[in-house]
Order: structure tokens, then C-alpha cells, then sequence
């Protein structure tokens, strides 16, 4: 587990720099956002997730890749009601996307 903090902790740091401008600034940011998450920075990763979500002007993709990995976290910080919010987005885009309806079926109790 020390080797993944440490690894996670790598990626916050070579991060840092790029802005959510482009798409590739906006995924490196993503990338960081998933890192902070692993090491519990929760909030921080829920805000830089939502930063990333608010540029219109990025590929579909990494909006939606986005707002799966804040429902992920939004799920990790016990906020059920966002998650399922986010997840019903995605699906509403892109129904087989990933694992969100068995996500859906979890949060349902299913």
C-alpha cells in the first residue's frame, strides 16, 4: 500500500501545472483528481472533478469519464444522492457506459 500512496502522491505532483483548457490538460487533471480520491483527499478531488465537468468545451469523453470518477468519489465519501446523480447522467449519454448499471443496481439495493 505504501508503494500506491507513493505512486498516487507522484501523480498529484507532475500534475499540478496543466490547466482544464484542453483536452489533455482537462484529463491530466482528471488523472489527478482519481490520485487525490485514493489518498482521501475527497473534497479536493470532488472540486477539481466538477472544474473539469464545467469546461463545455472538452471531448464528450472526458466528460464523462469525469463525472463517473466524481460519482466514484462521491460514493467513497458516502454522498449516495450525488453519485446516483452523476451516474443517471452518464447513463442518460451513454447506457453500457463502464460499470454504472451495476453501480445503479448496488445503490438501488438490488
Amino acid at each position: 500500500m505504501a508503494y500506491l500512496q507513493k505512486k498516487y502522491e507522484e501523480v498529484i505532483k507532475l500534475s499540478e501545472e496543466p490547466s482544464i483548457d484542453s483536452n489533455e490538460g482537462a484529463a491530466s487533471q482528471m488523472y489527478r483528481a482519481m490520485a487525490l480520491r485514493e489518498t482521501e483527499d475527497l473534497e479536493a478531488a470532488i472540486l477539481l472533478l466538477s472544474e473539469v465537468i464545467k469546461n463545455r468545451g472538452l471531448e464528450k469523453a472526458i466528460n464523462i469519464r469525469s463525472r463517473y470518477e466524481r460519482a466514484l468519489t462521491y460514493l467513497k465519501s458516502k454522498n449516495e444522492k450525488k453519485a446516483i446523480a452523476d451516474f443517471q447522467f452518464i447513463i442518460s449519454k451513454d447506457f453500457d457506459y463502464l460499470d454504472v448499471q451495476e453501480q445503479m443496481k448496488k445503490l438501488r439495493g438490488l
